[in-house]
């Protein structure tokens, strides 16, 4: 029942204004063939009707088509409000820790490499296998990766908290970072 009822409404509106577009047409012809028009401020119309019927009715039209332009942006659907995602936020409850007292800096190692992909990891597994520390410089003259990716390389595991680096004279010494794992 209110399907049909929508669908009248949406036929009525557009019909009103349909409508109300010809009646404009129809006063400016009518206000066109009896000479009717608007000069100076004032309205002159033929001495036949002694009234401006035409220019009235295209007036009237005018009235109407705002009225139905109005009602139909009044009574179009509006679409639901997108929803906002919620920023992810951890469970607050204690994590208890099964069995890592066992866990050797070896085995963090080698769980950081499977969480790595691509240079990450070959850059990471380079510093591990050089017994966890090497000059930056040595990285570059491995000829691998150009100075600048390996420069790239090392902010990413530095931002991710996977390695660190110090000044060593005109270079870095890049060590893996104590807290992998804590």
């Amino acid at each position: 029942m209110a399907e049909v009822s929508n669908r009248n409404n949406n036929l009525i509106l557009p019909s009103l204004l349909a409508g109300a577009i010809a009646l404009v047409f129809v006063g400016l012809v009518w206000a066109s063939v009896n000479n009717e028009s608007i000069m100076g401020g004032m309205m002159h119309q033929d001495e036949s009707t002694g009234f401006p019927v035409g220019t009235y009715i295209a007036l009237f039209g005018v009235l109407l088509v705002v009225v139905a332009l109005i009602l139909i942006i009044a009574t179009r659907p509006r679409e639901a409000p997108v929803a906002q995602a919620q920023p992810y936020v951890p469970d607050q409850h204690p994590q208890t820790e099964v069995g890592t007292e066992n866990v050797t800096e070896e085995d963090m190692h080698r769980l950081t490499l499977r969480l790595l992909a691509g240079d990450e990891r070959k850059m990471f597994r380079r510093i591990v296998d050089a017994g966890g520390e090497v000059l930056q410089k040595d990285l570059v003259a491995e000829g691998v990766f150009s100075r600048a990716k390996v420069t790239r390389l090392l902010d990413k595991l530095e931002r991710k908290g996977l390695i660190v680096r110090e000044r060593f004279g005109s270079t870095n010494l890049v060590r893996v970072s104590k807290d992998i794992g804590k």
